[in-house]
């Protein structure tokens, strides 16, 4: 029954939630152009991806009400089928509460008298999901946010509640809140690993990008980030145990190794190195 366990690299499910103007739309763009060449986008926003036409090359297929979950889930196998790296899709939102969506549905029902209200409704959304976590390329869902950040509903460890069936985050590998304040974001879940240690003393990090697309598409392929340079300048820098020889060895990697790093590992080891300096200064005192 049982047998060695192998290490399992999904295609990469990735949440953005954030309320409107956030840059959504335009984030998921810049991180499918580090995932893949051939993106596809369903889009169910009147003025959505199409305003970036200019600045991302993707398929553009939309989805006007009412927002039927069948209509998304066809959108997506159809996705899937003609082989594209990744799939954007663009409100996941409106499924639900957009008009035609869930809830009109389920309101629907329950003004025609029905006993069980939400039993196709709830079978459509079901298969919904199934698509998109069956889905063989790599999927990016935006999610409205309607509220100011300082007000958004927190659930379980942190995680902003969007717009959507009340456990919808757990579908996902990596979810990040999109701030409308400097265009940052801050990962609230991340299974990958990719992001971390790439944020800023309040937890916020610059807007998703074409380079952090990159960094995720290595690690579904099963490729180290930095290629192992990250690990043997950890190992290297945390072997340090007084201030002055840890800023030796950082301005060492500074003028030799860390040039030829990518600009998110240097910026991780930044991070590294200061919280390791924070670590050795009460032992310096």
């Amino acid at each position: 029954m049982f047998s060695p366990a192998s290490q399992l690299r999904p295609f990469l499910r990735l949440a953005l939630c954030g309320p409107s103007g956030s840059g959504k739309t335009r984030g998921a763009l810049a991180l499918a152009s580090g995932m893949g060449k051939r993106i596809a986008v369903l889009d169910t926003e009147p003025l959505g991806a199409a305003l970036y036409a200019a600045d991302f090359g993707f398929d553009l297929a939309r989805i006007t009400p009412p927002y039927a979950p069948e209509c998304l889930a066809r959108g997506v196998r159809e996705a899937g089928e003609r082989g594209y790296d990744v799939l954007v899709v663009d409100c996941l939102s409106r499924p639900w509460n957009g008009p035609g969506g869930v809830l009109d549905m389920v309101a629907e029902n329950r003004s025609l008298g029905m006993r069980q209200p939400w039993a196709a409704p709830g079978e459509a959304h079901e298969d919904m999901l199934l698509a998109l976590r069956e889905a063989p390329c790599h999927v990016i869902s935006t999610l409205r946010v309607n509220a100011p950040h300082g007000s958004w509903r927190d659930g379980a460890e942190g995680i902003p509640c969007p717009e959507q069936r009340r456990d919808i985050l757990h579908e996902f590998l990596t979810v990040a809140r999109m701030l409308p304040e400097g265009r940052s974001m801050q990962v609230s879940k991340d299974v990958t690993g990719v992001f971390m240690g790439l944020s800023d003393e309040h937890g916020r990090m610059p807007s998703p990008c074409a380079e952090h697309g990159h960094r995720l598409l290595r690690w579904h392929q099963g490729v180290t980030v930095g290629g192992g340079i990250m690990g043997r300048a950890l190992k290297n820098l945390g072997a340090s145990r007084d201030p002055e020889e840890l800023a030796r060895r950082w301005a060492w990697w500074e003028a030799r190794g860390n040039k030829q790093s990518p600009s998110l590992l240097r910026d991780s080891l930044r991070h590294a190195v200061a919280d390791r300096l924070l670590e050795l200064a009460p032992r310096a005192r």
